[in-house]
C-alpha cells in the first residue's frame, strides 16, 4: 500500500466519528402537568444536566412526583444521557421498556444515542450492545445512521469488505450519505482498491455542502484527490484543480495551499507557487504545513538564484523554529508541571452539561494550537471532558460543604433558641405557681364560707362603698365635737344619718349577688389554672418535638457531610490520574512534534549552506 494510501486510511476513519454526533434523540414531551416534571425538563433544555439528575432523583426519593411518574423515569434517563452516564441511562430504559410504557421510536433513539457515547468512549462491544436493542421498523434517517455505525464498527474490527457492503446500501438525500461515501474509500483503500476509492472521493468532492460537516468532508476529499494526483499520478495541473476547491480559510486550507504550492512549482510556474506559500507563511508558525512553506519560499527563490534573498529568509524560518522548539519545551514544562490545564480549561462550568460540554473553545495563545490537534483525538477528548468534569465535580462538593456548614450554624442557633424560649415554660415553675394559685383558692372560699354564714355583708362591700360609709363616719365624729356651736347640727345629722342608711342598704342589698359572683370567680380561677398548665404542657411537648426535629436535621447535616468528606479525596485522587494521563498523552505528542522540528531544522540548516555556497 503506498503512503497516500495509507494516509487515507489513517484520517478517514476518525472523519465519521465526529460527523455522528450531530445525530440526537428527540422526545416531544406533551401535557406536562407535573411541576416536578417540568421542572426537569427545564433543566435538561438548558444543559444543566448534572443539577436536574441531582433535583429529579432527589424529588422522586422523596416522593414528590405525584402525576406523571413514568414521563419523570423518561426525562431522568434523558439527563443521564446528556451528562453522560450511559451506564444509568441504559438500567433506566430497561426498566422502562420492561413496563411497557415506551415508544418504540424513541427508545431506539435513546439506543443509538447511548451507543454513539460508548463508540466516542472506546467501548466499542458496549456499543454494539446497545445497537443490538434497536428494534422494528425504522425511520428512514435513523435507519441510515445506523448501517453508518454499524459499518464504521465493522471497519474498527479491520472487516473492510462486510463494511463497504454495508455502506454501498446507504443512499438517498440524508446526512448520513456523505460520510458514507468517505468512509467506503477508507473500505476501498484498505483492500486496495485505489481506483474505486477514488472515484468515491470524487462523488464526495462534487457535492452540494448544507453543514459544516460536509463542507469539511468536501475539502478533505479534494485534499486527498490533489495530493494523490500530485505525488501519485504526477499530473500537478489536475491537482490544482482539486486544491482550488478547498475554502480558504476552511480547516483544511493550511494543507491545500501548500499542495497548490508545490503543483506549480511542479509546472515551473514559481511566482503563483510563491503567492500561495506566502499567504500560507502569515499563518501559525507551530502548523507543520506553515513551516514547511517557510523553507519553500527561499528554496524557489534558490532556485531562480535569488540566494540573497533565500538565505535571509532561510535564517528568518530558522529563527521562527528555533523559537517554535523554545515554545513546545516550555509547554512540555508547563504540562509536566500539571498547572497547565488549568489555564488551558478557563471554564470548568461546562462540567454542568457533562458529556455535552464544550472542549474546544481553548484560550487565545500558542499553546493551545497544540491541543487543538490532540482534540481531534478522542481519547484525549474524552480525557479532557473527563478532567473537566471531576473539577467542576471537585468545586461542587467544596460548594455543598460550605452550604452544609451554613446550615449547621442556622440549625445550631435554632436549636439554641429553642432551648432558650423552653426555658420560659419550665413546666415544673408553672406547676409550682399553679399549685400556690389553688391553696390561695381553698384560703378565699374558706374566708367566703365563713362570710356567708355570718351573712358579713360588709366583708364584700366594694371600695368606693367602704370609702364612702368611713367618711360619712368621719362626718358624724367631727359633726358631734361642734355641735353646740353649730345651729344647723340637728339637720346636718339627719342628713348624715340618711347617706349612711342609704349606704348600707346597698351593701347588704347586693350580698347575695357578689357572693354568687366571687365564688364563680374562684371556680374560673381553678379552670383557667387547669387550661393553662394544659398549654403549657403542649407548649413544652411542641418545643421539644421542634428541638427533636432539629436535631435530626443535624444528624443529616453530619450524615452529609462525612459523604463529601469521604467523596472528595476519591475526586482528587480520580482528577491526578487523569490529570497524569492527560499529561502522558500531551508530553508523548509534544516530544514527537519537537523531534520532528528538529529534523527540519538540520535539513534547512544544510539548505541555508547550500545557499550560501550557491551565491558564491
Amino acid at each position: 500500500m503506498t503512503i497516500v494510501s495509507r494516509f487515507f486510511s489513517l484520517s478517514l476513519i476518525s472523519l465519521w466519528c465526529c460527523g455522528i454526533l450531530v445525530a440526537g434523540t428527540e422526545v416531544k414531551w406533551k401535557n406536562v402537568k407535573d411541576p416536578i416534571l417540568g421542572d426537569a425538563l427545564f433543566h435538561l433544555y438548558q444543559d444543566k444536566n448534572l443539577s436536574g439528575i441531582i433535583q429529579l432523583s432527589a424529588d422522586r426519593q422523596l416522593g414528590r412526583v405525584k402525576l406523571q411518574k413514568e414521563e419523570a423515569e423518561l426525562a431522568l434517563t434523558m439527563l443521564n444521557l446528556a451528562y453522560g452516564l450511559h451506564r444509568e441511562a441504559a438500567s433506566n430504559l430497561v426498566t422502562i421498556q420492561k413496563r411497557g410504557n415506551i415508544n418504540k421510536d424513541i427508545s431506539n433513539h435513546i439506543w443509538f444515542y447511548i451507543a454513539k457515547i460508548r463508540y466516542q468512549r472506546g467501548y466499542f462491544a458496549m456499543a454494539e450492545s446497545a445497537l443490538s436493542q434497536i428494534s422494528g421498523a425504522l425511520p428512514w434517517e435513523l435507519e441510515q445512521d445506523l448501517q453508518l455505525f454499524m459499518a464504521l464498527l465493522l471497519m474498527d474490527r479491520g472487516e473492510f469488505l462486510p463494511a463497504s457492503k454495508v455502506l454501498d446500501q446507504i443512499k438517498g438525500n440524508t446526512g448520513a450519505v456523505p460520510f458514507a461515501r468517505f468512509n467506503s474509500a477508507v473500505s476501498l483503500v484498505q483492500n486496495e482498491e485505489v481506483e474505486k476509492a477514488l472515484a468515491t472521493l470524487q462523488r464526495v468532492s462534487d457535492i452540494k455542502f448544507t453543514t459544516e460537516q460536509e463542507k469539511y468532508l468536501r475539502d478533505r476529499a479534494n485534499i486527498y484527490l490533489g495530493y494523490y494526483q500530485l505525488l501519485e499520478e504526477k499530473n500537478p495541473e489536475k491537482s490544482i484543480a482539486y486544491f482550488e476547491k478547498v475554502h480558504l480559510y476552511g480547516v483544511e486550507s493550511n494543507e491545500a495551499l501548500l499542495g497548490l504550492g508545490w503543483a506549480h512549482y511542479a509546472l515551473e510556474q514559481y511566482e503563483q507557487a510563491l503567492v500561495s506559500w506566502a499567504e500560507l507563511s502569515t499563518r501559525n508558525a507551530s502548523d507543520p504545513n506553515v513551516q514547511e512553506a517557510m523553507v519553500a519560499v527561499p528554496f524557489t527563490l534558490a532556485k531562480n538564484k535569488s540566494y540573497a534573498s533565500s538565505a535571509d529568509l532561510y535564517n528568518r524560518a530558522l529563527d521562527t523554529f528555533h523559537a517554535e522548539v523554545k515554545n513546545i519545551d516550555n509547554t512540555i514544562i508547563s504540562v509536566k508541571k500539571g498547572a497547565f490545564f488549568d489555564k488551558l480549561l478557563t471554564d470548568i462550568s461546562e462540567g454542568e452539561k457533562g458529556w455535552n460540554g464544550d472542549v474546544y473553545s481553548l484560550p487565545k495563545s500558542r499553546e493551545s494550537y497544540y491541543f487543538t490537534q490532540m482534540l481531534a483525538r478522542h481519547d484525549y477528548q474524552e480525557a479532557l471532558k473527563n478532567y473537566r468534569d471531576l473539577r467542576y465535580l471537585q468545586s461542587k462538593l467544596n460548594d455543598w460543604r460550605h452550604d452544609l456548614e451554613t446550615f449547621d450554624d442556622t440549625n445550631h442557633y435554632w436549636i439554641d433558641n429553642l432551648l432558650n424560649r423552653a426555658k420560659n415554660f419550665a413546666q415544673q415553675s408553672f406547676e409550682q405557681t399553679a399549685s400556690q394559685l389553688k391553696n390561695t383558692r381553698v384560703q378565699l372560699m374558706s374566708q367566703l364560707a365563713e362570710i356567708e354564714a355570718s351573712q358579713d355583708a360588709m366583708a364584700l362591700a366594694s371600695g368606693k362603698e367602704q370609702r364612702q360609709l368611713a367618711k360619712v363616719v368621719e362626718l358624724k365624729a367631727s359633726l358631734e365635737l361642734g355641735a353646740s356651736r353649730n345651729p344647723n347640727a340637728k339637720q346636718q345629722r339627719r342628713q348624715l344619718s340618711l347617706m349612711e342608711r342609704q349606704i348600707l342598704w346597698g351593701i347588704h342589698s347586693r350580698f347575695s349577688s357578689r357572693l354568687r359572683k366571687a365564688k364563680q370567680g374562684l371556680d374560673e380561677v381553678v379552670s383557667s389554672i387547669e387550661q393553662s398548665s394544659k398549654r403549657n404542657q403542649a407548649l413544652g411537648g411542641v418545643v421539644a418535638q421542634a428541638v427533636a426535629h432539629a436535631r435530626t436535621f443535624d444528624g443529616r447535616i453530619s450524615q452529609t457531610n462525612g459523604k463529601i468528606n469521604g467523596l472528595q479525596p476519591q475526586i482528587s485522587h480520580a482528577i491526578k490520574e487523569t490529570e497524569a494521563h492527560l499529561i502522558n498523552i500531551a508530553v508523548v505528542a509534544l516530544e514527537e512534534r519537537r523531534t520532528q522540528l528538529k529534523a527540519f531544522i538540520a535539513q534547512v540548516s544544510f539548505s541555508v549552506g547550500a545557499s550560501y555556497d550557491g551565491g558564491q
